[in-house]
């Protein structure tokens, strides 16, 4: 006899993405249920994390437990690059992030998301997950020696790496193996990471524990065609010992396991649709040179519960919401894509290898890259409006849903903007005076935001296009 599990949102996957958005759901008030296909503590390549990732916490409630886990400060890494000597960032412009032990820190945000009063199911494996006569959907479930049921749920959210459903991420870049292992009694300890490209590959280490860190090279997979365990361990000591500075950082260390995976860049082709949404690898795998993939998981998982959220507490903006998360997914891997390959791209210049030549082909210039460089704000003409901008209605989070909001939109914009930081720009646009001074106008804006945000709006709209100088003042400045 089959069994069933009733909840609103069932998360299939218990990595940072699944365990996040799991959380907010939770604290939204839904009823959530997380299964997880293997049983934790969970190894995974451990990671260095920006920055950037510390408001992600704060989000999620859980700073002080990483806080307290005593992960290792991480400050801006070593850059070897073709022909450079090995250079940082300037002490006084660094921000600390974290490197982090994977299995520690994503047992840590499952934990955070079982207080928050997710129920976790560890060792469930899913099967593909099939519609329901109301709209929602029914997913088999096996956990435990012989146990099974159905899970019945109004929405599905795949964290799993995205094979449960068609249009699975799919690759996006050159085939890439991640080979790692970790490395131990260093007769010194590492104080920051290393990133240095190398003729055929790329290779990163990262201190990860006391006198412990653990060393990646980034390599094409026929190199490790036909290779036994034994070739595997060759290759990988012979890329390492061509290393200018990770050679030398691991003499007379310990070697552990050597462990090989999938480090490709892959999309879904689609990240949501009624009822059913993708968040971490199961949307959006990033190419682990831009040290964004833990990051870009936890914050289109922030986002993606919001888009849960809208679907249940307000079905008649699904489609919006799912349009918003959709194009954001699109922007993150196009900004990624673009960003990793000119990185390649630099790389390619010095080496020839196919295997730097094949990563930098998809280089695509930022928007503006090769122009001109934009000419500072002019304060001493008419200011106007151009004459293409646009009001359009955008959406945009409020809270914890999604609405319609009006905003402002080039014709070469993907998607109007509705916000700029706390300016909610087409209605200050709208109620603006233009055909007049530029210090005119920062004075009127003044009347509702301090003058540091009105001149940073300015010099947005004018880099963007957005403002436009008529000619040049002929009575004295307002």
């Amino acid at each position: 006899m089959t069994s069933f599990l009733q909840t609103d949102i069932f998360v299939i996957g218990g990595g940072p993405a699944g365990a996040t958005i799991a959380n907010r759901l939770a604290g939204m008030g839904h009823s959530v249920l997380l299964a997880e296909a293997t049983v934790f503590p969970r190894h995974r390549v451990d990671a260095s994390l920006p920055a950037i990732i510390w408001p992600l916490l704060d989000a999620i409630g859980v700073t002080e437990r990483i806080a307290g886990a005593q992960f290792i400060p991480a400050r801006a890494p070593i850059v070897v690059w073709p022909h450079d000597r090995a250079s940082t960032l300037s002490e006084e412009r660094e921000q600390t992030g974290l490197y982090v032990e994977r299995a520690r820190f994503d047992a840590i945000l499952l934990e955070a998301a079982a207080l928050a009063g997710v129920h976790t199911i560890e060792g469930a494996r899913a099967s593909r997950p099939v519609r329901d006569e109301n709209g929602g959907w029914r997913t088999p479930i096996k956990f435990g020696a012989n146990q099974q049921t159905v899970v019945s749920s109004h929405i599905i959210v795949d964290a799993s790496g995205g094979r449960l459903l068609p249009g699975a991420p799919s690759r996006r870049g050159p085939t890439t193996l991640a080979v790692f292992a970790r490395w131990d009694n260093l007769s010194r300890e590492p104080q920051r990471a290393i990133l240095e490209a190398c003729e055929n590959e790329w290779l990163w280490c990262a201190p990860v524990g006391p006198r412990e860190l653990i060393a990646i090279a980034f390599i094409e997979p026929k190199r490790l065609s036909r290779c036994d365990r034994s070739a595997i361990h060759s290759t990988y000591l012979e890329i390492l010992g061509r290393s200018r500075l990770i050679g030398s950082v691991l003499v007379d260390a310990r070697l552990n396991e050597i462990r090989i995976c999938d480090a490709t860049c892959r999309a879904a082709e689609t990240h949501a649709e009624l009822g059913y949404l993708r968040v971490g690898d199961a949307s959006l795998k990033l190419d682990p040179l831009s040290s964004q993939g833990v990051p870009v998981a936890i914050a289109s998982a922030l986002q993606a519960a919001v888009i849960a959220n809208t679907m249940l507490r307000k079905p008649q903006s699904s489609s919006m919401a799912i349009n918003f998360y959709d194009d954001r997914q699109r922007e993150r891997l196009g900004a990624h894509i673009r960003k990793s390959a000119s990185l390649y791209n630099k790389v390619a210049s010095h080496f020839s290898s196919q295997f730097w030549k094949e990563r930098s082909a998809s280089h695509e210039p930022e928007p503006g890259e090769h122009l001109s460089p934009v000419a500072a704000l002019r304060t001493d003409g008419i200011i106007e409006l151009a004459s293409s901008a646009r009001f359009e209605e955008a959406a945009v989070i409020e809270g914890d849903l999604v609405v319609q909001r009006l905003g402002l939109r080039l014709p070469e914009w993907r998607a109007p903007i509705a916000y700029l930081g706390p300016v909610a720009i087409a209605p200050l646009l709208q109620s603006t005076t233009f055909s007049r001074s530029l210090a005119a106008i920062i004075i009127e804006w003044r009347q509702s935001f301090p003058e540091d945000i009105c001149w940073s709006v300015a010099h947005w709209l004018w880099r963007k296009g957005v403002l436009e100088v008529r000619g040049k003042r002929t009575t004295p400045p307002v």
